[in-house]
C-alpha cells in the first residue's frame, strides 16, 4: 500500500532526525511497527466504537476506528535506538491504545472524534508534552 510506504518513510525520517511528532490511527500503527510492536488484525473491527480506557493512568472515553491494532505485554519498553517508550494498553488483550516516547506521542484512537470525551484536552496534553521535548525548544 502506497500510503503505508509513505508513512513508514516519513515516520522513520522523523525518528532518525529526532523531530517531535504526534501519530494518530494508521500512523500510530506504522510507528508501532517501526518500534517492533506486533501488529494484528482485530477479530472485530472497531469502526466508530467508544471505549473507556486507561490512558497513562487516567480513565478516558475515546473513539476507535481501526481494523488493526498493535500489541504489547508491557507498560514500558526500552527501545535500543529510541529510548524508553511508555505504553497505554488493554491489560487483558495487550492492544496498544497510545505510546509516549522521548520525541513522539501516538494514539490508536481519534482524539478529534465526537466519540472522544474531552478530546481537545487529551490532544492538548499530548502536544504540550511534545512541545517540551529538547528538539522542540529554541536551539534544540
Amino acid at each position: 500500500d502506497g500510503r503505508v510506504r509513505h508513512l513508514r518513510s516519513a515516520i522513520s525520517r522523523l525518528l532518525v532526525e529526532e523531530r517531535p511528532f504526534l501519530a494518530v490511527c494508521l500512523s500510530h500503527q506504522v510507528l508501532s511497527s517501526l518500534l517492533g510492536f506486533e501488529l494484528v488484525r482485530r477479530t472485530v473491527p472497531s469502526q466508530g466504537l467508544q471505549r473507556e480506557i486507561d490512558l497513562f493512568g487516567r480513565r478516558e472515553r475515546v473513539g476507535f476506528y481501526n481494523t488493526f491494532a498493535a500489541r504489547s505485554d508491557r507498560d514500558v519498553v526500552d527501545h535500543p535506538a529510541y529510548g524508553r517508550v511508555r505504553v497505554s494498553r488493554d491489560e487483558a488483550t495487550g492492544e496498544v491504545h497510545a505510546l509516549r516516547g522521548g520525541q513522539f506521542a501516538s494514539t490508536q484512537f481519534h482524539a478529534e472524534s465526537v466519540l472522544t470525551e474531552d478530546g481537545p484536552r487529551i490532544l492538548g496534553t499530548l502536544l504540550a508534552e511534545l512541545a517540551r521535548t529538547p528538539a522542540a525548544l529554541p536551539g534544540g
